[in-house]
């Protein structure tokens, strides 16, 4: 069964402008545009010392420090917003083309780029005194930054939660401090200060007499 037509309605010619000719009738920018990035950007903790664009954190400067070797010029942003990072840390890399990287990413990101400078035969070697510089030195900084009683409260907390109100701000650092105490008890029993620093001493010891006279690590003509 076939469904009556319906009746097809004409409007006079006052009321043409009511045919929408035209639609729509107005195009409105768009409220939330993406931002366009000129550059690659990178996002750390900051402003540093004195208003610096060396971050305060010693992850944002490492990162930052590394990227300065090999050459890949950035713009910097004090973030200070790990949940904007997609590993919930900072710092996190926004490149040209929309990648959002962090972590070792953008490790991969530089070397996909041939923008680092290979180790060859020094390889393991340099990845033995990393891996000892991420560990004792790395702890030896995180005991003196949150766990120094000075430190913590005039320098910890409010670089990383001094743009936020109180008491939000008091109650994120205290809960940063009980994280650092969480990761140092990882590899080890109890916290002792001394042997902490004593650790650290060791390590700096060991890369002064490895490096030696020399400008840069086995002989290389530029940072490693």
């Amino acid at each position: 069964m076939t469904q009556p037509r319906l009746p097809t309605l004409e409007l006079p010619a006052c009321l043409d402008f009511l045919k929408l000719k035209n639609f729509p009738l107005r195009v409105y920018p768009a409220v939330n545009a993406p931002k366009r990035f000129e550059n690659d950007t990178l996002y750390i903790y900051g402003p540093g010392p004195k208003g610096s664009v060396a971050s305060f954190d010693v992850g944002c400067l490492i990162t930052q420090i590394y990227l300065r070797f090999c050459n890949v010029h950035v713009d910097i942003v004090n973030g200070n917003e790990p949940d904007a990072s997609p590993n919930k840390h900072l710092p996190f890399l926004v490149t040209v083309v929309g990648q959002v990287l962090a972590g070792q990413q953008i490790d991969q990101w530089i070397k996909d780029n041939e923008k680092d400078t290979p180790l060859g035969n020094e390889e393991d070697d340099a990845i033995a005194f990393m891996s000892m510089a991420q560990t004792k030195l790395h702890a030896a900084w995180l005991f003196s930054m949150w766990l120094e009683p000075l430190n913590y409260s005039t320098h910890a907390s409010s670089f990383y939660y001094g743009h936020l109100p109180a008491p939000i701000n008091s109650i994120l650092a205290s809960k940063k401090k009980d994280q650092v105490v969480e990761q140092l008890l990882t590899d080890r029993d109890v916290l002792s200060r001394e042997e902490i620093y004593a650790q650290a001493t060791e390590v700096l010891e060991a890369l002064s007499v490895k490096l030696g006279d020399a400008t840069f690590f086995y002989d290389k003509p530029q940072p490693t």
